[in-house]
């Protein structure tokens, strides 16, 4: 008897698809986040600045009279810290 032509394939189909459905959502739910902060870009802002004043570390921060520039340029996503603020 095959599978496909008896009534265990729909029992089958309706058990094991909420399973899928479940198991998909899940990992959907614990991937998401890790790509949201794996393409963020995170801009350090001190109002001196320190190092090459690039913005890329806190040893490298952008001085906060130019802030108001790299706010216009920025993609969307990116993030900014000053001091124990975040924007």
């Amino acid at each position: 008897m095959a599978m496909f032509g008896s009534r265990f394939f729909p029992l089958f189909f309706y058990m094991i698809f909420p399973l899928l459905r479940l198991i998909l959502a899940s990992a959907f739910l614990f991937l998401a986040p890790l790509s949201l902060t794996l393409g963020q870009t995170i801009v350090y802002v001190t109002q001196s600045g320190t190092g090459n004043q690039s913005g890329s570390s806190w040893g490298n921060a952008l001085p906060g009279v130019q802030l108001r520039d790299r706010l216009a340029s920025a993609s969307p996503g990116t993030q900014f810290r000053w001091g124990n603020f975040q924007w």
